[in-house]
C-alpha cells in the first residue's frame, strides 16, 4: 500500500510535470526563472453548464486512457467512482484556489482522508499533475513517472475518480485510486 504523505509547508506547484512519488511528499528540485506556467486557452467558469459538461469529458477520458494503458499491461479495468471522483475534484479545486501543488492539503488533510471523507471505505493512491490542457498529455506525464505508472497498472486497485480544474492558474489534476 501507498504512503501517506507527511505534512509540510505548502510549495508553488512546478510546470506541466506530476508531482514526486505519487503518495509520498517529495518536492523537485527549485530551477528559478526555468520555466513559464502553462498557457491555457480554455476559460470556463467553476459552476457554469458548459464548464463542467468540459470538466466531465476530460475527466472520463482519463479514466478510458488509464483502462487502455491498463489493457495493454494486463490490468484488469478500473470503474469509475463518484465517490473518489468528488474527492479528486475537490483537491484539483483545492489546488487551484490557493495556487500550492502537493498530494497533502494546507489544512493537513492527506488523499487517505480525503477519499474516506469522501465516503470511499478503501482509498488506495492519489496521483497528482498540473499544466496539462487535455486528457492525452497528462496521461504521457503519468506515464513517463514511473510512481505515477505504478498507481495506474497497480492490478489491486478497483476503482479510480479523477477530477480536474481548469480555472486559469492550473489546471490542476487528481487521480484518485481505491481497492
Amino acid at each position: 500500500m501507498p504512503k501517506r504523505a507527511k505534512p509540510r509547508s505548502g510549495r508553488k506547484r512546478p510546470p506541466d510535470r506530476p508531482s514526486g512519488p505519487p503518495t509520498r511528499r517529495s518536492l523537485p528540485t527549485e530551477e528559478p526563472d526555468t520555466w513559464a506556467p502553462a498557457t491555457v486557452q480554455v476559460r470556463i467558469e467553476k459552476g457554469s453548464a458548459t464548464g463542467q459538461a468540459r470538466r466531465r469529458h476530460l475527466e472520463d477520458q482519463v479514466l478510458r486512457l488509464v483502462n487502455a494503458a491498463r489493457q495493454r499491461a494486463g490490468s484488469p479495468p478500473l470503474k469509475a467512482d463518484e465517490r473518489l471522483r468528488a474527492a479528486a475534484r475537490q483537491h484539483s479545486e483545492r489546488m487551484s484556489d490557493l495556487q500550492f501543488f502537493d498530494h497533502m492539503d494546507p489544512d493537513g488533510s492527506d488523499p487517505g482522508q480525503r477519499m474516506l471523507a469522501a465516503g470511499h471505505p478503501a482509498p488506495g493512491a492519489e496521483n497528482i499533475a498540473a499544466g496539462q490542457a487535455a486528457a492525452e498529455p497528462v496521461m504521457q506525464a503519468w506515464m513517463n513517472s514511473p510512481g505515477h505508472r505504478v498507481n495506474i497498472l497497480n492490478p489491486a486497485f478497483v476503482s479510480l475518480g479523477v477530477g480536474v480544474d481548469l480555472r486559469p492558474g492550473g489546471p490542476f489534476w487528481t487521480q484518485n485510486f481505491g481497492y
